[in-house]
């Protein structure tokens, strides 16, 4: 019985540090420069094709543990370091929360903000509003925020059911895992941070909508732990997960934006046009024109 508990224990390490190698090597790692892309029909947007994008997501996501590198360990250790203390003590943290007065309806009430419904709405709702406005800045984000919320909602059920951790709620907060559980880790956490990240990527500029995002994520992390949904460690590698996720996505679709066509010589404009000029007599140099 001892040794089917510490095999248990074993394995939920290694699913843990692999997680760890993922999240380190395709995030923590300066990406290789790659050669200017050729222009093409959809050069300054992140249209494309929605779902061989999320393949290949999921490739890179997957085979990442298998490059991980000596020195992503100065992102693993501190990690993993951090979710062992915050796993040692998740008992205790639990049981330190109160159970009495308003404080788990609150919770779950802050908590809605995070569910799939509201952040699959949220992005949603982005796009289509986008699109029908013509601004096509927030119709990519609403593109890119439904999938980096697919791609995390796939790699928070793999660990969910493969985990099986207990929840706070049960057998006095003991958190055991592999037993049926779907505490480990957080979807809520992990969705709200995967929508945050996307939106704080493409308005990195606006720094409203980059820490009101963080915000409203970190309040939905929080408050399933306050409300007795999660432990404390569930909520941290969820936030982590999702704020990497969002990030390498945003990071690897965004495209520059497409190059301005020549002015047509016609059409009436106020700006100058620089042009090259070339003359057999007195050689080559350049012009200044105003179109009008």
């Amino acid at each position: 019985m001892r040794g089917s508990f510490l095999k248990k224990y074993l394995f939920a390490g290694g699913l843990i540090l692999i997680l760890g190698f993922a999240a380190i090597n395709i995030f923590g790692t300066t990406p290789t420069p790659s050669p200017t892309p050729q222009p093409s029909p959809n050069a300054g947007s992140t249209t494309g094709n929605f779902f061989k994008d999320i393949v290949r997501d999921h490739k890179a996501i997957w085979t990442a543990p298998f490059h991980a590198k000596s020195r992503d360990l100065k992102w693993i250790l501190p990690l993993g370091g951090v979710t062992a203390v915050l796993f040692a003590t998740d008992r205790k943290t639990a049981n330190a929360v109160p159970t009495t007065g308003d404080w788990e309806k609150v919770s779950r009430d802050i908590s809605y903000i995070g569910s799939g419904y509201a952040t699959a709405g949220v992005s949603a709702g982005m796009y289509l509003l986008g699109k029908a406005i013509k601004n096509e800045k927030l119709r990519d984000t609403g593109r890119l925020a439904a999938e980096a919320l697919i791609d995390t909602a796939a790699v928070t059920q793999v660990f969910k059911y493969g985990m099986g951790r207990e929840r706070p709620f049960v057998d006095a907060g003991r958190g055991r895992f592999f037993e049926g559980g779907q505490s480990f880790f957080s979807g809520h956490a992990s969705s709200s941070f995967a929508v945050a990240s996307v939106l704080a990527c493409q308005y990195d500029d606006n720094p409203w909508i980059k820490f009101g995002a963080y915000g409203i994520a970190s309040a939905v992390a929080v408050s399933r732990y306050t409300g007795h949904k999660h432990f404390l460690s569930d909520v941290l590698v969820g936030s982590v997960v999702g704020y990497e996720i969002g990030n390498y996505v945003c990071k690897n679709r965004q495209t520059k934006p497409a190059a301005t066509a020549d002015p047509d010589p016609n059409k009436f404009s106020w700006k100058p046009v620089m042009a090259p000029w070339f003359d057999r007599r007195f050689g080559m140099g350049g012009q200044l024109v105003w179109h009008f």
